[in-house]
């Protein structure tokens, strides 16, 4: 398999990794922002949406380039008969929460989607009762909307949300660790 580990004579995964850098933050807010403020439900849940999809697939070729890098900085350095341990030992760290990272960004994209689908339902059931007619007598409130699945939909919702939220602030921290680990075996001196 041919892989492109170059463009534009720059190694392409310190370039890959600044969209996830950006984007799973984003979608770690937003998240947030549709979870506890219902209201923001309708306004917001396309870019919710789109940010599930966008932050999965920036982590995935994020953590992609990252190890074809990796190998082939291994591979060089071996080459020219250098010792390997020191750039192991740099990126060891960066690389445990990449191959975290790669797996709780993805995992919140179903949870957020059922979640969504849950919500939807839930305002189809509401608007359904605010459509039935009004009382006989003209003044009383329509009745409650009909809907057996309204406490099922909710208990699963609750569960669903205390999951996102688990996945959103493990993501959070283990993004956050997988980029200072790297930034600091960039910017810093190994200690030979």
């Amino acid at each position: 398999m041919v892989v492109m580990t170059e463009f534009m004579g720059l190694p392409v995964h310190p370039l890959m990794v600044h969209l996830p850098v950006v984007v799973v933050p984003a979608l770690i807010l937003s998240v947030l922002l549709y979870i506890l403020i219902p209201p923001f439900r309708r306004r917001i849940g396309w870019l919710v949406a789109v940010l599930t999809v966008l932050a999965s697939a920036a982590t995935v070729g994020g953590w992609y380039t990252g190890h074809q890098f990796y190998d082939q900085h291994v591979d060089m350095i071996a080459a020219a008969g250098a010792d390997t341990s020191v750039f192991e030992n740099l990126l060891a760290d960066h690389l445990y929460y990449g191959d975290i990272l790669v797996w709780l960004v993805p995992a919140m994209a179903p949870l957020i989607w059922l979640f969504a689908a849950l919500d939807r339902g839930r305002r189809a059931a509401i608007d359904r009762g605010a459509d039935a007619p009004p009382a006989a007598d003209g003044d009383a409130p329509p009745p409650a909307p009909d809907d057996p699945a309204a406490k099922g939909r909710r208990v699963v919702m609750v569960v669903l949300a205390i999951m996102i939220l688990g996945l959103s602030g493990a993501a959070g921290y283990v993004g956050f660790k997988a980029g200072h680990s790297g930034a600091e075996a960039v910017w810093s001196t190994p200690d030979h």
